[in-house]
């Protein structure tokens, strides 16, 4: 993919638990790093609920390859994606093994 198709600023986010001055725990989202991403957006899983069609917008983001990020990324539960709104990364895929790309398959989260 040609530099110029990286055209859409991204920030990785992770899941962190923190402490205030009185020792209470709190967990949030906290960016951790931006990268210049390209984004192919696609409609799928209709599902009927309650007579309401809802449909899940699942899209494809590709990143230059980073070997910190793809570990951090490969841990689902504790890293999303955040453009626009935040993504549930599904899965991830180093491109043909050929450490170039990183394909991360997400979903957008609706109501947060």
């Amino acid at each position: 993919m040609k530099t110029s198709q990286y055209n859409k600023r991204i920030v990785i986010q992770e899941y962190t638990t923190t402490k205030n001055s009185r020792g209470i725990a709190k967990q949030e989202w906290h960016d951790t790093k931006k990268v210049w991403a390209n984004i192919s957006t696609n409609i799928e899983n209709e599902e009927d609920i309650a007579n309401s069609i809802n449909s899940k917008m699942k899209n494809e983001i590709t990143i230059r390859y980073n070997k910190d990020l793809e570990n951090k990324l490969s841990n689902t539960e504790k890293c999303r994606i955040f453009y626009k709104r935040p993504y549930n990364i599904l899965g991830i895929e180093n491109v043909n093994e050929r450490n170039i790309e990183i394909k991360i398959r997400c979903e957008a989260i609706e109501n947060e």
